[in-house]
């Protein structure tokens, strides 16, 4: 089962808040896409609803754009808890994963060392 952070944070938004908000400073369009792997359409739409709702602070220099979310500390601080329980969570899923995969595949270890113990009483 998913959790609603996992959900929220596979979505495009959020992977693209989560690269904002990781630095502080202003991100180029590239660290973002590079860093979140959403495509140039993608990220060019998200961007503009952000902009639209004005949550986005945009910096020109030169012919590139630089951009940080408009937000209180308070949801920063938030939204990066939220990213880390899921993160926590995705991990601890992960290791469950494999330790019942080396199991099952290290199974016959377990059977071998126990015939062995039986054969040396």
């Amino acid at each position: 089962m998913v959790s609603l952070a996992d959900f929220l944070l596979t979505q495009p938004l959020f992977k693209v808040l989560a690269s904002l908000l990781r630095n502080r400073e202003p991100r180029h369009l590239r660290e973002i896409a590079a860093d979140t792997g959403v495509s140039p359409a993608g990220l060019s739409d998200i961007l503009r609803r952000l902009k639209k709702v004005g949550l986005l602070n945009e910096d020109r220099r030169g012919n590139r754009r630089y951009l940080s979310l408009k937000s209180t500390p308070l949801e920063q601080d938030s939204f990066r808890f939220l990213a880390k329980q899921s993160e926590a969570e995705w991990l601890e899923r992960r290791s469950l994963g494999f330790s019942k995969v080396a199991k099952e595949r290290f199974q016959w270890m377990d059977d071998t060392y126990r015939a062995y113990r039986r054969i040396k009483k």
